[in-house]
């Protein structure tokens, strides 16, 4: 089920390189947190802020458990409405995400932003 507001994505996102294309499944975070009655007003504030060259975590399931899933930083690249484009920013350092480099492309939506890594500066 889409949340408001939410783009229509395939659950499992893709995360691309030159060299492959895998697709791993991130955890829907904003799902979650409404099924846990938590409205996270910093959190929307925050996301309505990023643009490029911010950097967010995601959580990528592993097998059949989401939690605990495995966190990825990625830095923005692009952002069209709720969707968002960006680069993984550190290779994973869990053995069955090892093929996720840093670099590799991912898709994605505000529904999966567990946090607000940081934010460019404008100077930067």
């Amino acid at each position: 089920m889409q949340g408001p507001g939410s783009a229509e994505v395939d659950p499992k996102l893709a995360i691309e390189s030159a060299a492959m294309r895998q697709r791993i499944e991130l955890e829907n975070i904003e799902e979650m947190r409404r099924e846990a009655g938590i409205d996270d007003v910093e959190l929307h504030e925050a996301i309505r802020g990023l643009r490029a060259g911010d950097s967010v975590r995601l959580t990528a399931r592993v097998g059949a458990r989401a939690f605990p899933g495995v966190c990825l930083l990625i830095r923005i690249t692009s952002i069209r409405g709720n969707l968002f484009r960006g680069r993984v920013d550190r290779k994973s350092s869990s053995t069955t995400l090892a093929e996720v480099k840093a670099g590799s492309l991912l898709t994605f939506t505000v529904d999966h932003i567990h946090s607000v890594v940081s934010k460019r500066t404008a100077d930067a």
